[in-house]
């Protein structure tokens, strides 16, 4: 990024490199410092520490820190218009949890209430960012983070068995929403998971967050999702 001082005046000068002059594509973009806040506690409201990443929407890493001992936590970062952001928390004994921001929230960012669950038998947990292409079982570049996480929480738990099920944006889309769950397991037992400790189940339609139609693009995103019962713990 490159700061500017009202009253100056720059000038984009480009070689053209490509044969046949096919020249360039340039973005430009606005960034601006929000400051992001809040706290973490469990289904008790006991304070967690817990590790945060802020990531966009390709997955990358924007900041990475905690909570204290007092499940508070308080960074500045700079952050785009128009884009999607994901705040993905961890913790060893908790449900790893990814929360969608933005910078229109910007007021609502310094006060993030967040609580994680403990690890229970029979418990059905919403991931909260791990979406899907419409259509496809492609997850979205997103949605690395929280699988990376639930990798850690399944790595850091050797007992820990669990389902994913897997949903859908609408009826008939077959094995649509199987295939999804089969992806995710496909992705931790390639890093190691034992093949035992995951099953997959596809919820197809009948359990949609958002209904059509009605539904805006954002909600049947989040239609096509997973989520993780816990068998074993």
């Amino acid at each position: 990024p490159l700061l500017v001082t009202k009253g100056e005046t720059y000038y984009l000068v480009l070689d053209n490199v490509y044969e046949n002059g096919e020249g360039h594509t340039i973005y430009f973009y606005y960034e601006e410092p929000v400051k992001i806040q809040g706290v973490i506690v469990d289904e008790n409201q006991k304070p967690l520490k817990t590790e945060i990443a802020l990531t966009n929407q390709k997955g990358d890493t924007i900041h990475l820190g905690g909570s204290d001992v007092n499940g508070a936590y308080s960074f500045k970062v700079n952050l785009r218009k128009s884009v999607n952001y994901v705040l993905n928390f961890y913790n060893d004994s908790s449900f790893t949890f990814s929360k969608n921001i933005k910078l229109a929230d910007s007021t609502g960012l310094r006060d993030i209430r967040t609580v994680l669950p403990k690890l229970k038998k029979g418990t059905k947990y919403g991931i909260g960012s791990i979406n899907f292409y419409p259509g496809l079982s492609q997850h979205l570049p997103s949605t690395i983070p929280s699988m990376v996480n639930l990798h850690k929480l399944m790595a850091k738990n050797p007992s820990l068995r669990i389902r994913i099920i897997g949903h859908t944006n609408g009826c008939g889309g077959g094995e649509l929403s199987d295939n999804r769950a089969k992806a995710i397991k496909q992705f931790l037992t390639k890093k190691g998971i034992d093949n035992i400790r995951i099953e997959t189940y596809g919820m197809g339609c009948k359990q949609m967050l958002y209904q059509l139609p009605g539904a805006t693009l954002e909600q049947q995103e989040q239609n096509r999702r997973v989520e993780v019962m816990v068998l074993e713990y």
